[in-house]
């Protein structure tokens, strides 16, 4: 009697600890994707500031403002945010 009872409080034990690490692996995961979310984000709008910069070089054969082009760019970054999360 004695035994089983023991042998279940391992087995109960090891479960608990078991569920605990899965959590804290599932948050690991979690905020690695956040932190590759707003990484790729800053990403993306430092490619879009570049693509735009060379491109209105080639058309117009100077340079443009990059500061302007920045500020474009956020704006956009942010109306775009704004409609997909419907604000």
């Amino acid at each position: 009697m004695k035994l089983g009872k023991k042998i279940l409080e391992d087995i109960n034990n090891k479960r608990v600890a078991l569920e605990k690490d899965i959590d804290n692996e599932i948050s690991a995961a979690e905020q690695e994707i956040n932190n590759l979310k707003i990484a790729s984000s800053e990403k993306i709008k430092k490619i879009a500031v570049e693509t735009s910069s060379e491109l209105i070089k080639q058309l117009i054969g100077e340079e443009a403002n990059s500061s302007s082009i920045s500020a474009i760019v956020e704006e956009q970054s942010k109306k775009s945010k704004e409609k997909q999360h419907g604000i």
